[in-house]
């Protein structure tokens, strides 16, 4: 006959091999309370149940529980990732961030391109003139900007370069589910025109719409002017955001040929 105490050393070993199966199953998750007298009461209910149901039972809720951890996680994660690409017209200003920064960096006229539509990208990247004067003058301006600034020009907060204020923002009617667009306008500021932007949306990202006259060489010409004119530093507003629109205003107006005759140039 067996004795009370080699039941309850039965159901003692019955116990710690349920909590030793549980843990390895789930990769080494330890449960807490599987000694506590907390677990008692449930324990007794279970121990008409044999040893694999028990350690079945224990391995399930603690699957479970792992699952649910993992689900609240990647709901929080889903939950603070804001909005991006056509989904919002806030996506229009990182494409024309995308743009200004990409001109004064060496060697990244092809990834500046690469914020136009696709058929404006292929056209002036086919046939691009040699641009180590683009570079040049991109870097200088670089440095002159960290020197008045103290802070390096690739660091903008487009959210506030490109505010309601300074850029209008408004759907395109003409666009399509497949194919959004929008238009973006900055009024006539900084000594040039207002200038009136259309945005395509390709492949999730709104892509800046440029003139079809504008080619390799029109682009290298016009962004020459322009970052001609940027080297007179007197000229730049002592507000670091207002000096971000300015050079904007005047990079995007050299893409969208639209500088004014009067802008000094290199020549």
């Amino acid at each position: 006959m067996t004795s009370m105490s080699g039941t309850r050393q039965t159901t003692g070993g019955i116990k710690r091999l349920a909590c030793l199966a549980a843990l390895f199953a789930v990769g080494g998750v330890g449960f807490l309370g599987c000694n506590k007298e907390d677990n008692k009461t449930a324990a007794d209910n279970a121990s008409n149940a044999s040893p694999g149901q028990k350690a079945g039972d224990v391995v399930r809720k603690g699957v479970d529980s792992t699952t649910q951890g993992v689900k609240s996680a990647a709901d929080s994660v889903t939950a603070g990732v804001a909005p991006s690409g056509t989904s919002s017209l806030d996506g229009t200003r990182s494409t024309l961030e995308g743009i200004v920064q990409d001109v004064a960096k060496r060697n990244n006229y092809n990834d500046m391109a690469d914020h136009f539509t696709k058929a404006d990208a292929d056209r002036v990247k086919n046939g691009k003139p040699d641009t180590k004067d683009l570079d040049d003058l991109g870097e200088t301006f670089a440095n002159a900007w960290n020197a008045k600034y103290n802070d390096k020009f690739s660091v903008m907060d487009a959210d506030k370069v490109f505010a309601a204020d300074f850029l209008k923002l408004a759907t395109d009617a003409s666009g399509t589910k497949d194919m959004p667009k929008a238009t973006g306008t900055i009024p006539a500021s900084h000594g040039l025109p207002e200038l009136t932007m259309t945005f395509v949306g390709e492949g999730g990202k709104w892509r800046l719409d440029i003139p079809d006259t504008v080619d390799a060489q029109k682009l290298h010409d016009n962004l020459k002017t322009a970052l001609t004119a940027l080297q007179d530093t007197s000229h730049w507003p002592a507000d670091k955001n207002d000096a971000y629109r300015d050079v904007s205003h005047h990079i995007l107006a050299a893409v969208m040929d639209k500088l004014p005759a009067g802008t000094a140039s290199a020549e």
